[in-house]
């Protein structure tokens, strides 16, 4: 079953499919873009607002609450919307979806950044056994970083960025 999305009074379809959400995003995105370059000042978008979304990355899962649980409890991120089979994360301006399926995406890097390296250290330390190395400086990249596994196994990086 498909909704409407109406932006500047043009019917946008909002389906299931991949290509329909990512479609709807990239509208949203222009759309956003343009409201910017009208006004002066920067727009600072409330959070709740929910027509102003640049994207959503969504992957399916075979366990959804557990999923949904390490990301609020052990990441911070904040439940921005729940729909009837998907739960959308929000992490600064990072959102992020899982929707129960009978099968699980994990492929792709879910990167989270920080202010400094103490607070890498600081999530090494939360997401414990969850952490696949230590802490450690990527000179190729100029971060200092580390990877972890979600409980979908799903590829978790927790970086800050070095470079002046």
């Amino acid at each position: 079953m498909s909704q409407h999305l109406y932006i500047e009074g043009v019917p946008v379809l909002l389906g299931t499919g991949l290509f329909a959400v990512v479609v709807s995003s990239l509208l949203v995105g222009v759309t956003h873009r343009r409201l910017r370059r009208a006004f002066a000042e920067p727009i600072n978008w409330p959070a709740c607002d929910r027509r102003f979304v640049s994207g959503i990355v969504f992957f399916a899962t075979e366990r959804h609450d557990a999923v949904v649980d390490f990301y609020t409890s052990i990441v911070d991120a904040e439940i921005w919307l729940e729909q009837p089979d998907c739960t959308i994360l929000q992490y600064d301006d990072f959102r992020f979806g899982f929707c129960a399926r009978d099968r699980t995406d994990n492929c792709g890097t879910l990167t989270f950044v920080y202010d400094s390296r103490e607070a890498v250290d600081a999530m090494h330390d939360r997401v414990g056994d969850a952490a696949r190395e230590e802490p450690h400086a990527n000179p190729t990249y100029d971060i200092y970083q580390f990877f972890a596994d979600d409980p979908d196994s799903r590829n978790v990086e927790f970086q800050t960025f070095e470079h002046e």
